[in-house]
């Protein structure tokens, strides 16, 4: 199982970093428009109506793709089985709270499965 727990410390510096960045970005948005709102939640408004939820960013969905792939890849290595769906998102609840909302934030989980069954 060591190499599930190696794999998931990966998997939270990654998503941490992919969210710290949608945060920068959003931030530096918000300050480029703030003069052109009276109000922080006309600001927010604005915000909202036009950019993506944190979790539907293509970073944070990258990241949370590459890491079920790559549980399920251990899988079939026969290293062990965690399921993908524990391993993304179940993981998360408690230590790494903040993480765990944005996941679970998200309208679907972006991984579709092959006509013959596998993860893609």
């Amino acid at each position: 199982m060591k190499e599930y727990e190696t794999l998931f410390n990966e998997y939270v510096r990654e998503l941490t970093e992919a969210v710290k960045e949608e945060e920068e970005r959003l931030k530096r948005i918000r300050e480029i428009n703030r003069n052109k709102f009276d109000t922080e939640e006309e600001l927010e408004n604005f915000i909202k109506e036009r950019f993506d939820p944190i979790c539907h960013s293509g970073r944070v969905i990258a990241v949370f793709r590459n890491y079920w792939l790559e549980c399920n890849k251990l899988n079939e290595a026969n290293i062990g089985y965690v399921n993908p769906e524990d391993f993304t998102v179940d993981w998360l609840s408690g230590r790494h709270e903040s993480l765990y909302k944005i996941v679970t934030d998200m309208a679907y989980y972006p991984i579709g499965i092959d006509k013959y069954g596998n993860y893609c």
